[in-house]
């Protein structure tokens, strides 16, 4: 057995974090014996040291003589600064993402010597979250829902960038395209007041989402339980609905619980193909998932596209039932206890093998970190960290850049907008972006009403290269000719 130090692992105010905690004890103590380190605690006599908040472990230690294993989380993304860190460690530590973005954003970190790194899917209990039937499920929750009602779920914090107000957008559009068939929403999360991501709005972000429920008057359409509901509930929830729609906008969304553990439950998903969710959603086979880009006003996403995607399924039950079945499958396996333990355990024992391997040729080299990318334009509020320097991150986590006028078939308003002295706010709570625009601009803003076909608005005289000067800034979103995810 290895002896393995770690550090990092307190208690965290996200029960994702210690839920993840918990699952790499569990792992790891299949093959050592774990010591937990303390600040200032010697570091020596270890065949390995896992730090689970990111590089924290080498600040105002003197590095010890084992390979060095980082829990990087959302940190990628989250925290530029980590390169002048990064110069500390040598080829054999390895940097813990949790989806192939993380990969590519530590290919931009470094030149030819580099540290190793490791993609770690995580887990999810299959006992508890499990397929039943959405009928068995709906009556277990007590749901007295009119015949053929088609139910969407949401489940997350509740907090601007996990798009919640979209979420209630979108269950509005889904219900005027089906209509006269009913459709109902499904909510499990918790108004937050101090999320740290991006904190534009987050304490009166419950005002907002209430606000639109008023307007859209989705009052008797909506259903809410608590945040605090345990597995063995949640469970029970996933499988009552259609569908899951997973709009996140959170920059660091490196995985994902909730979509996994819906899939577990047999219930496809419908989400932003960004971060996390670009690896463990596979398109046309357990969900479907819509693009994502960045702009200098923040992260964008192809709502009509989700749109789309959600009334195609409802509308096709024999698609629906074969994405609801193969969720399933395609969830228990990839996402398994044993499976990602073997993940975990595999790059602990070749960080060891691979250090032993260098200390035999007298030399340990360090890693070679590349010099940052420069940051850009940010339109935003000012916030400690400002979106513009997160922009390397997010692009590698997003699907794909900003479309082209004659690449969409259809362009809508970012957001609704208030004019400003010299140009417009959004009135977006994830992203409340203020842009310097002439009033002829402005003019082409107020032109856009619902989904316009570009050529609709060329045809009003309206250049297509303003179009896509207002797509690229992040004014103007646009739905991609078929819908693919890029």
């Amino acid at each position: 057995m290895m002896r393995i130090g770690l550090c990092g692992f307190g208690a965290h105010a996200f029960p994702s974090i210690n839920r993840t905690a918990a699952f790499y004890r569990r792992a790891l103590g299949t093959i050592g014996d774990l010591v937990e380190l303390a600040d200032g605690d010697p570091a020596d006599g270890y065949d390995a040291i896992v730090g689970f908040d990111g590089l924290r472990f080498l600040d105002g230690r003197e590095r010890p003589p084992c390979p060095l294993l980082f829990a990087m989380h959302g940190s990628p993304v989250m925290n530029p600064g980590l390169l002048a860190e990064a110069r500390h460690l040598e080829v054999s530590d390895v940097l813990i993402g949790n989806c192939t973005a993380d990969l590519a954003i530590f290919d931009d970190w470094f030149g030819a010597r580099r540290p190793r790194a490791c993609a770690l899917p995580l887990p999810v209990d299959t006992s508890v979250f499990r397929p039943r039937t959405t009928a068995g499920a709906r009556e277990l929750l007590g749901l007295d829902l009119p015949e053929g009602t088609a139910v969407l779920g949401f489940v997350s914090r509740l907090v601007p960038q996990k798009g919640f107000h979209v979420w209630l957008r979108l269950l509005d559009e889904v219900r005027d395209a089906l209509a006269p068939r009913p459709v109902r929403g499904i909510v499990v999360g918790t108004f937050w007041d101090d999320y740290g991501v991006l904190p534009y709005l987050t304490s009166g972000y419950d005002e907002v989402c209430r606000r639109i429920i008023d307007d859209c008057d989705l009052a008797d359409a909506v259903l809410f339980h608590r945040g605090t509901l345990d597995d063995a509930g949640l469970g029970v929830v996933y499988a009552a609905m259609d569908l899951l729609v997973h709009p996140t906008m959170t920059v660091d969304e490196n995985f994902g619980y909730t979509p996994v553990e819906a899939m577990a439950c047999g219930t496809p998903v419908v989400g932003a193909a960004y971060g996390g969710l670009r690896d463990t959603v596979v398109d046309g086979v357990t969900g479907r998932l819509f693009a994502s880009w960045s702009t200098p006003g923040g992260l964008r996403l192809d709502v009509r596209g989700a749109r789309d995607a959600i009334v195609d399924l409802l509308g096709d039950p024999r698609t629906l039932g074969t994405l609801q079945a193969r969720s399933a499958t395609w969830a228990a396996p990839q996402f398994s206890e044993s499976r990602c333990t073997a993940v975990l355990v595999e790059a602990v024992q070749g960080a060891v093998a691979a250090r032993r391997a260098l200390e035999g040729t007298g030399e340990v080299p360090r890693v070679e970190p590349l010099a940052p990318r420069p940051t850009g334009v940010d339109l935003l509020p000012s916030v400690a960290v400002p979106y513009a320097a997160l922009v390397p991150g997010v692009e590698r986590y997003a699907s794909t850049t900003p479309p082209r006028a004659t690449e969409v078939e259809m362009v809508r308003l970012a957001a609704p907008f208030d004019r400003v002295a010299g140009g417009v706010r959004l009135r977006d709570p994830a992203w409340p972006a203020t842009y310097v625009l002439d009033e002829a601009t402005v003019a082409v803003l107020d032109a856009v009403r619902g989904d316009v076909a570009p050529d609709e608005l060329a045809a009003a005289g309206i250049p297509l290269t303003v179009l896509d000067e207002l797509l690229a800034s992040g004014l103007l979103v646009g739905h991609r000719n078929g819908s693919e995810v890029r």
